[in-house]
């Protein structure tokens, strides 16, 4: 069975958008095309902003979390996108032992 791939993308904006509401810190997630080099895909990418004691981990990328799904595959792993914003807002906010309610 094929998913919509519009409708994956507006399920998994809507996720993005509940998480960014329930973080207690400021919270990001954002979704990126890229064409014609080596990311060439679909980019999630989840962020907290750093206070200036994290600032380590804003100069390691620590403070973001990402996926990327190739072009080639978006149709296929179009059912993918909500668990993809679940799975990259969980790995971010652990790094800054944020738990969920």
């Amino acid at each position: 069975m094929s998913i919509d791939v519009g409708l994956a993308l507006k399920a998994a904006t809507e996720r993005a958008i509940a998480h960014e509401r329930m973080c207690p810190r400021k919270l990001r997630v954002r979704f990126m095309t890229h064409w014609g080099d080596y990311r060439d895909g679909l980019t999630i990418i989840a962020g907290i902003a750093v206070r200036p004691r994290e600032a380590h981990m804003l100069e390691k990328g620590e403070h973001q979390a990402k996926r990327v799904i190739p072009w080639a595959d978006l149709t296929e792993r179009a059912g993918e996108l909500v668990t993809l914003v679940d799975e990259i807002v969980q790995e971010v906010e652990a790094r800054f032992e944020i738990h969920a309610v």
